[in-house]
């Protein structure tokens, strides 16, 4: 238990959720460039002549498409997921701005995603926690301590939690995951949800 404690403490310092939180959004800001979308405002609340004024919450990214769709981008690799409450004040600003939701998260509840389907936006979840470069041997020493051995589930338990994962859910990455980008390339282009083979259910 206590050499459990030390790690969950060493992935759960200050210093590695500030280097995890700017990796992610270094990640997110290629993903839109690569989508064709132009960043006019980074960790922000006001969108041409609109401003949020009821808190001091913002976007992490507002982002113009070619066609003259706007979109407002909450990037969050934390392996807890988005408090309730702060996802409605994130959709009530973007309604404020006029502009669409897109949430890439690690994690969402699935009774989370419609009230931003519901406000035409978009949820990714990728499943995974993503660490840069440098934090592989931290990596390491987290699933070997955290992780599940896979002689420990039992046969029954399968069976009643096909999807249930046993490995620690993070991993090194210098890129989103490919079905995520899809996904995201796929909304970006069309304004629809894609077809559900490219939508595959993402555990906790």
């Amino acid at each position: 238990m206590q050499a459990k404690a030390k790690i969950v403490a060493l992935y759960d310092s200050a210093e590695v959720s500030k280097d995890l939180g700017h990796h992610f959004e270094a990640l997110v800001r290629h993903e839109l460039r690569a989508n064709q979308l132009q960043i006019v405002a980074a960790h922000a609340n006001s969108y041409k002549d609109r401003q949020w004024q009821k808190s001091g919450a913002n976007l992490d990214f507002i982002a113009d498409y070619p066609d003259g769709r706007a979109f407002g981008i909450q990037a969050k690799n934390e392996l807890k997921h988005i408090e309730l409450g702060e996802l409605l004040e994130q959709l009530d600003i973007c309604d404020c701005l006029r502009i669409k939701p897109v949430f890439i998260v690690r994690y969402m509840p699935w009774s989370f995603v419609p009230y931003v389907t519901n406000r035409d936006g978009f949820v990714v979840t990728l499943g995974t926690q993503l660490y840069p470069i440098g934090y592989k041997k931290i990596c390491q020493q987290i699933q070997d301590k955290l992780s599940i051995p896979e002689n420990k589930v039992s046969r029954k338990l399968r069976e009643i939690a096909p999807k249930m994962r046993t490995k620690w859910p993070i991993e090194v990455s210098t890129e989103l995951p490919q079905d995520a980008s899809d996904r995201l390339s796929y909304w970006f282009k069309t304004g629809k949800l894609p077809p559900a083979r490219m939508t595959p259910l993402v555990s906790i």
